[in-house]
């Protein structure tokens, strides 16, 4: 099965004592610096550790607290997730790190600095387990992690207290590189995309010409052609969105193959192991289909979608100032659309 949605790494803090001496009266049970549990920042520590395979030494490297970000909160008589029925009271550390310089050769496992996506697997997750009626053990799952815009938002009730209190590096870029490099969303069909591929190429029998991989991959594929002409039919509709021909764009499977990669010895190969970067010619695939779409529509929404790019809710940015657009060479951009 897949899932998206949006999600930030969560952790359950450690009782230092057993639950009959945990009386809901005591202050101190919901204390923002509690004493009857383990230390909130060792907390975070552990949770990048589990959720994201960041060992310690390597946080302690690459990643720096932002002190003004972090907030808590202390919310009572609240639904309960893990008791339906019955209230409870939720202790929240809200913290956020940086990375010290995504220019780093040791962030790029993360995606960095491009923001592309990376694949974390957790618990027994392959590949390779069989389509059996045993499956997978439970709690193995693949996920994709996906980097997105940050809220230019100030934290109203931010704390001046660190994990670690240490100079971000101070980089000096040029102006196209310092620039956003925006990325879309893998398919949620992805994951079982990689998997049905990854199948077909263990369990061929034979060469196929021209290519095997690419015979065993495509051979359980079909083009949804009704969706295909949808998108012909819709391309230069006003109220056709980006977001909407994206998901029409699945109509074409063999999209899916620029999600494969070439492993180091020679065979093609799904780059899904943990710390990986996935998609890379998909996003360029991706892209020139959206240099289609924009021409389509240059006396529409064009000039703007191709020239600025969009938004998070899939909506072309109007900009008129080369330096606020966050684009790669924003001057050619422009130019663009005062020409088109």
């Amino acid at each position: 099965q897949t899932v998206e949605r949006k999600q930030v790494p969560l952790r359950k803090l450690k009782w230092n004592l057993s639950d009959p001496f945990l009386q809901e009266e005591n202050p101190a049970c919901y204390a923002e610096d509690c004493p009857l549990t383990e230390s909130w920042k060792d907390g975070a520590v552990q949770l990048l550790m589990e959720r994201l395979g960041l060992k310690k030494d390597w946080q302690t490297a690459h990643l720096v607290e932002d002190v003004d970000a972090h907030q808590f909160t202390f919310e009572d008589n609240r639904p309960s997730d893990g008791y339906p029925g019955l209230n409870t009271a939720y202790a929240i550390h809200e913290v956020t790190f940086r990375i010290r310089d995504p220019e780093h050769a040791g962030v790029q496992m993360l995606g960095l600095p491009e923001g592309q996506e990376f694949a974390i697997a957790e618990g027994d997750f392959s590949f390779h387990v069989s389509q059996d009626d045993a499956g997978m053990a439970i709690g193995s799952q693949l996920n994709i992690w996906t980097w997105m815009r940050e809220a230019a938002v100030v934290p109203q009730n931010s704390r001046m207290k660190s994990v670690i209190r240490a100079p971000l590096k101070s980089v000096s870029l040029p102006v196209d590189e310092g620039r956003l490099i925006a990325r879309v969303p893998l398919p949620t069909s992805s994951a079982q995309m990689l998997e049905n591929m990854q199948g077909a190429m263990g369990s061929r029998a034979s060469a196929q010409p021209p290519n095997g991989v690419l015979a065993a991959c495509l051979s359980k594929m079909a083009t949804d052609w009704p969706r295909a002409k949808k998108i012909a039919s819709r391309m230069t509709d006003p109220k056709y969105t980006l977001q909407q021909y994206y998901a029409d764009l699945g109509a074409f499977p063999e999209l899916d193959l620029y999600l494969l990669d070439e492993a180091t010895d020679g065979k093609s190969a799904a780059s899904v192991s943990s710390g990986r970067t996935l998609g890379d010619e998909f996003q360029r695939t991706v892209g020139a289909f959206f240099a289609i779409y924009w021409m389509m529509r240059i006396d529409i929404d064009g000039k703007d979608g191709f020239a600025n790019g969009v938004d998070n809710e899939w909506v072309p940015m109007v900009v008129e100032d080369t330096n606020t657009l966050r684009v790669t060479q924003p001057e050619k951009r422009m130019a663009f659309k005062e020409k088109a």
